[in-house]
């Protein structure tokens, strides 16, 4: 990039996802499927190549198989040959892999340094919006600082789900919370908090000696280093007319279900990678239900809220998302209301229906042959 030195960006792609249970048994987070052809980490690849970043690091480790196989088919040629895959296990060479989100970088040092990288971008491979990193980069470089983080504005109410930012009148970090109960307000912006995007731009010698020292994760050991001494610049992403952007951390079923709604229903809030949509089925959108590639549902089913793994067939007459009881029996229901269904949980729920109509259908042809042996006793 043009006046900055050279760039180079990391994307973390490692994470399971706990939250999102058994969406993500098989693969990560960052490879789940949204609305047709697109992932999740495709927002992220989308917004590395348009802020015109060539050097691309990709730290996988958990269940990647699909996300690398992924980023080779339809993202590799855009980099020409400057994507690095780097899987944690082959580069640790430990069965854990990298230790942490700080260590997925330290253990790619050599890589940045043969890159020449004066300025190192560090992005999430799970988050949904579209951002200029140029212009977060340029910011970094006019400040001064060392480290520059990405905040979006959120309502204080919804801001104790992230990390909190208060900052002074020229842009340092001045503090830093995780997760607070009572997140800080922005004294201009009553009900307003700054939340971290997990997104960081390091100049390349203060990353090289600060991950010298013991410490595997940014959010708990590198960054309130950074906070501690003012080292740390916060860089707040807004739209062209000032208002907050389209950002979603999908880490939980709800927020997973309800992003992919969103996108079917007002594609221009946040355009997808490439145009990669698929035609929103209204049938299910407006009962609230996001079915992913790879499973069916038939006619005459009645879904509600609902998130339909791949593989699930749900047939005419079945009704999930109805009574909540019941579908608990099931399926995962969440606080929020979304009923996850898979192949796994459908088959449960099936063999137990057949297994209870054999036993009603035996207890029958029991009390038949009882009553014609009474018949013949008398």
């Amino acid at each position: 990039m043009e006046n900055q030195g050279r760039v180079a960006a990391v994307m973390l792609a490692g994470g399971k996802g706990n939250r999102l249970h058994e969406l993500t048994r098989q693969t990560c987070k960052p490879a789940l499927p949204v609305n047709g052809e697109s992932r999740i980490v495709d927002w992220t690849l989308r917004n590395v190549v348009l802020s015109g970043l060539s050097d691309l690091i990709v730290a996988t480790q958990y269940q990647p198989r699909v996300l690398e196989s992924h980023l080779a088919t339809v993202w590799a040629d855009r980099f020409q040959g400057r994507l690095r895959i780097r899987n944690g296990v082959a580069c640790t060479g430990q069965p854990a892999g990298y230790a942490g989100t700080a260590d997925a970088v330290r253990c790619n040092l050599a890589d940045l340094r043969d890159i020449g990288a004066e300025h190192v971008l560090v992005v999430a491979a799970d988050h949904i919006y579209s951002m200029d990193y140029g212009a977060m980069i340029r910011a970094h470089v006019d400040s001064g600082a060392e480290v520059t983080v990405a905040a979006n504005l959120v309502r204080s109410s919804e801001a104790c789900a992230f990390g909190v930012f208060e900052e002074d009148d020229t842009g340092r970090v001045r503090s830093f919370s995780e997760k607070p109960e009572r997140p800080v307000e922005l004294k201009n912006q009553p009900g307003c908090s700054l939340v971290s995007m997990g997104i960081y731009v390091f100049d390349m010698g203060w990353l090289d000696e600060a991950l010298s020292v013991p410490g595997d994760d940014f959010g708990h050991d590198v960054l309130p280093r950074a906070y501690a001494e003012g080292r740390a610049h916060c860089y707040r992403v807004l739209t062209p007319n000032g208002a907050p952007i389209f950002w979603r951390d999908v880490g939980t079923l709800d927020s997973y279900r309800e992003t992919c709604l969103t996108l079917q229903r007002e594609p221009w809030t946040c355009p997808a990678p490439f145009g990669r949509l698929s035609p929103p089925d209204t049938r299910l959108s407006r009962n609230g239900t996001v079915a992913l590639p790879g499973c069916r549902i038939d006619p005459g089913a009645q879904v509600r809220n609902a998130i339909v793994a791949p593989g699930a067939r749900i047939r005419a007459g079945d009704m999930i998302g109805i009574d909540h009881e019941e579908d608990r029996r099931w399926f995962r229901v969440t606080a929020g209301g979304t009923v996850l269904v898979t192949p796994e949980m459908l088959e449960r729920r099936n063999n137990s229906r057949l297994a209870r109509r054999r036993q009603d259908a035996s207890s029958c042809r029991t009390v038949g042959r009882t009553d014609v042996q009474k018949g013949v006793r008398l």
